[in-house]
């Protein structure tokens, strides 16, 4: 069961204001839902790739150049947006799946590092960290956690203007014994980004493998919140 997010239980005393966030919808789906809603997203984006494929091919078939080298050009960005795709699916497979056994790790290095992932893709705008200094050891493979914040802050850049902010920070949630890991989104103006018309690919696999990993996570149009149970203290 989640537990309400309390301003008083903020790590850092830097940590936006979050009174008036959306709502977030619910996410105790079961597996069967969310692989189907997983190929969903999948063929729909598969398919817009595609689609774009189809038609400069269409073009090239018909014209000359100049027009047909922008045809070609067309062609080659469809052909990478689908191999940067098919990676992205590849690596989550191997990441979330294959890390079970895997002993728990340092969270604050591991979100520290996520922004610069060179699998993360090049990030449009910088992010604002605010982190506790020390060492928390959250009961999460470290694969796993990298690969689930890279698909959230993708999924979180695709949705900003270039004057958009976005801030990581992290919540201690000491009743439920784990901590928070946000991403927060903004517009100018305190605005929010539009809401997803549908649940985005990169959505869908983080909540599939936050699941296969016992992780709870929130998705609102603002804010993308993973929460990680702390790891037992072998000493205790």
């Amino acid at each position: 069961m989640l537990h309400a997010m309390s301003p008083e239980s903020v790590t850092s005393a830097a940590r936006p204001e979050s009174s008036a966030l959306p709502p977030s919808e619910a996410h105790d789906e079961p597996v069967g839902v969310l692989l189907a809603a997983l190929f969903s997203a999948l063929s729909h984006d598969m398919r817009t790739g595609i689609n774009g494929i189809g038609v400069w091919t269409h073009i090239l078939e018909r014209l000359a150049d100049p027009t047909a080298a922008r045809a070609v050009e067309g062609i080659r960005r469809s052909i990478i947006q689908q191999s940067d795709l098919a990676q992205e699916i590849s690596d989550f497979g191997r990441e979330v799946f294959a890390a079970a056994g895997e002993a728990p790790c340092d969270m604050v290095a591991v979100i520290r590092e996520a922004p610069g992932d060179p699998q993360s893709g090049i990030m449009p705008l910088p992010v604002q960290m605010h982190l506790p200094t020390g060492p928390l050891i959250a009961a999460v493979p470290v694969r796993a956690l990298r690969m689930l914040l890279r698909l959230l802050l993708r999924d979180a850049f695709a949705t900003l203007s270039a004057d958009g902010t976005l801030e990581m920070h992290v919540i201690d949630d000491s009743e439920g014994d784990c901590w928070q890991v946000c991403i927060d989104t903004r517009e100018p103006g305190g605005l929010y980004p539009e809401a997803h018309t549908r649940r985005p690919l990169r959505q869908t696999l983080a909540l599939l493998g936050a699941h296969a990993h016992g992780l709870a996570l929130e998705l609102t149009s603002a804010r993308r919140c993973l929460h990680l149970p702390r790891a037992a203290d072998p000493s205790s």
